[in-house]
C-alpha cells in the first residue's frame, strides 16, 4: 500500500511596501495565522487573522517596526492605516513646529521632556496636533503620514533602547498609490490563508 502523502504548509510570505528611501517587509506567520484563524472561526463563518512581523530597510539598515511575538490581528492594522492616510491630516502649524521628516524626532524630545519632567509650554499644544498623524504605534517604532506644504509625507522611526542606535527615514509618497497597495497587500493575506486553512483542515482530519 502506498504511504499516503504528508501535507505541507508553508512557513511564512513576505509582502513589500516601498517608498524612496525605505522599504517595509510584511512577513506573514501563515502556520500560526492558519492556526489562530481555524481558533477563531466556527459555523457562522470564517474570520482570518493574520500573524505579521513588520521590518524595515533603509540603505544597509534592517531592523523590526513591529514583533508578531503577541499577536494582534493585522489585517485590522492594515485597514486602520489605510483610513488614516485616506483622510491624511495637514497640520495647521506643521512648518512651524517641525522641520520635513522629523515628526518621530520631535515625539521622541517630547516623551523625554515628560520623562524628565521638563515639558516646555507648547508642548501639549504641538503634541494634540501632531498625533493625528500617527498611523501605526509599537513598541518597536512608530510610523506616520501627513501633508507638509501640500506634501504626502511618510516617515518611521524605530524605539531601540539607549545603547542602541535609531533609524529614522522619510518619503514623499502618493496616499492613493500606498491605499491601494495595502488593500492589494491585504487581499492576498486573507487568500493566502484561506488556502493554507484548507490544507490545515485536511490535515487535521487525518
Amino acid at each position: 500500500m502506498a504511504e499516503e502523502a504528508e501535507i505541507m504548509i508553508a512557513n511564512s510570505s513576505i509582502y513589500k511596501l516601498t517608498f524612496e528611501d525605505f522599504r517595509l517587509d510584511f512577513e506573514l506567520d501563515i502556520f500560526r495565522s492558519v492556526r489562530i484563524t481555524d481558533e477563531i472561526s466556527d459555523s457562522s463563518g470564517i474570520y482570518p487573522f493574520a500573524v505579521v512581523d513588520v521590518r524595515f530597510s533603509k540603505g544597509d539598515a534592517t531592523g523590526t517596526l513591529s514583533s508578531a511575538e503577541n499577536p494582534e490581528n493585522f489585517l485590522e492594522d492594515l485597514r486602520r492605516i489605510s483610513a488614516q492616510i485616506e483622510q491624511i491630516p495637514e497640520g495647521a502649524n506643521m512648518a512651524e513646529n517641525i522641520a520635513c521628516g522629523e515628526w518621530c524626532a520631535w515625539m521622541k524630545g517630547y516623551w523625554d521632556r515628560i520623562e524628565g519632567d521638563c515639558v516646555l509650554s507648547d508642548d501639549e499644544t504641538v503634541y494634540d496636533e501632531l498625533i493625528k498623524c500617527s498611523v501605526f504605534e509599537s513598541r518597536e517604532a512608530h510610523l506616520a503620514a501627513y501633508l507638509y506644504s501640500g506634501r504626502a509625507v511618510v516617515e518611521f522611526a524605530t524605539r531601540g533602547a539607549e545603547r542602541i542606535a535609531n533609524v529614522r527615514g522619510w518619503s514623499q509618497f502618493d496616499p492613493a498609490e500606498c491605499i491601494q497597495s495595502l488593500r492589494v497587500i491585504a487581499c492576498q493575506m486573507r487568500k493566502e490563508i484561506f488556502d493554507n486553512l484548507q490544507l490545515y483542515a485536511r490535515g487535521s482530519d487525518r
